[in-house]
């Protein structure tokens, strides 16, 4: 947003006036649940969230709708929980146009603290954003959670946006554009697999997280103050 407004302003010299400190994550709220881990049994991705206006599970469930079809995965070995406040007729129709009944389970708004269980019980925690202007300049709040949640995020996102760097950045995650239906099956396909003969792909930079827990956030702001 701020490279976006410098750009827009290019004529004037303010590079110098600006600070940005992103969003982060409060480390307390993973405390004392490190060892809850995700059932052996089904190959288990979470969203966590709100789904409206640009923000669509359409890709996302067409990608797994093609990995079904064409036998990649094993329709009794996947499940997919969707978490919060949704309009329960809509998103059932979408279950259904997709053929994805019995395999999307959606759960209703929950405390904050179970919702991050939920996290820790997942092998994948799927991350969506719809594109047109402006969406590049945004992240959404929960990618931090989801970083420190340690566990993969399947991003389907704008490709060259914000969030994106940061997942990169961060080695947290897959990322596939927000349209890209083949991509997002691919990414889904590799973490399926890489669950299924337990092989580890999965090595996030926790130096570059650390940066983002909102203590360190508070110290940063605490040194912009003192300039």
């Amino acid at each position: 947003m701020l490279k976006n407004f410098l750009e827009i302003n290019s004529e004037l010299d303010l590079k110098d006036k600006f600070h940005v400190i992103p969003n982060g994550y409060d480390e307390d709220d993973f405390k004392g649940i490190e060892s809850i881990s995700p059932s052996d049994d089904k190959f288990t991705i979470t969203y966590t969230g709100l789904l409206y206006g640009r923000r669509k599970p359409d890709t996302f469930f067409e990608a797994v709708q093609k990995l079904l079809k064409d036998k990649s995965i094993d329709p009794g070995k996947i499940t997919i929980k969707l978490i919060g406040n949704y309009k329960q007729e809509q998103m059932n129709a979408l279950i259904r146009i997709y053929g994805l009944e019995g395999i999307v389970s959606i759960l209703p708004y929950m405390k904050h603290d179970d919702c991050v269980r939920q996290l820790m019980a997942s092998h994948a925690l799927l991350l969506i954003e719809g594109g047109g202007p402006g969406a590049e300049a945004f992240y959404t709040g929960k990618v931090f959670e989801y970083m420190v949640a340690g566990r993969p995020i399947l991003a389907v996102i704008p490709a060259k946006g914000a969030a994106a760097r940061l997942i990169e950045e961060t080695r947290t995650g897959l990322i596939s554009d927000f349209n890209d239906v083949d991509g997002t099956a691919r990414n889904i396909l590799t973490l399926y697999r890489s669950w299924l003969e337990n092989n580890i792909i999965f090595h996030p930079d926790m130096q570059k997280i650390r940066k983002f827990e909102r203590k360190e956030l508070t110290r940063e702001l605490a040194c912009v103050f003192d300039l």
